[in-house]
């Protein structure tokens, strides 16, 4: 409860995190294997009372592993760390095919922090055959053409092959949840 916060303040100290966002990182960071693993020399080396040592030393990593896994999202919260729900488009564009189709069309929300963001679609490398097919601003769908702007708060259809679905989350970020 004391060593690791501090350890935390101290490493990220030249970072100039805030406050809650470094009470976090003491909650919630790294632990478990290191110490189980440090646990099993003694055990190894056959010490006296080494599988005692043991036994707690996992006890305690369980522990502490369990209790912050299960309190993540209410602390989250209470240090207002939580990310804003994403709107849902005003419009779902879908498409059914009776049999399997080479190519995905995908709607991405166009946030301030991805690669496309501001971008004008006609500057966007896109793979070969790839390409953003509408756009739901708001309540309006937009043609996309090439001196379209993709701005912070658009739902952009993308379609392209499967095998380009890496590069494509690469500019556009974490497709939006169907449905």
């Amino acid at each position: 409860l004391v060593a690791r916060p501090l350890a935390v303040i101290l490493c990220l100290l030249p970072f100039r995190f805030k406050t809650r966002e470094v009470a976090y990182v003491s909650w919630v960071g790294l632990r478990g294997a290191v110490p189980i693993v440090l646990a099993t020399f003694p055990v190894l080396a056959n010490v006296p009372g080494a599988e005692r040592l043991f036994d707690i030393v996992f006890f305690i990593t369980v522990v502490s592993s369990i209790v912050p896994g299960a309190t993540i999202r209410p602390f989250t919260r209470w240090l207002k760390l939580d990310a804003p729900e994403r709107p849902v488009p005003s419009a779902v564009l879908e498409i059914s095919s009776a049999h399997a189709l080479n190519g995905e069309l995908i709607s991405f929300f166009i946030e301030p922090q991805v690669a496309v963001c501001g971008a004008c679609i006609a500057d966007i490398e896109f793979p070969a055959g790839a390409a953003v097919v509408i756009i739901v601003r708001g309540k309006e769908m937009i043609a996309a053409r090439g001196r379209t702007i993709l701005e912070p708060g658009d739902h952009a259809y993308v379609f392209f092959k499967p095998e380009d679905r890496p590069f494509i989350e690469l500019l556009f970020g974490c497709p939006e949840q169907a449905g």
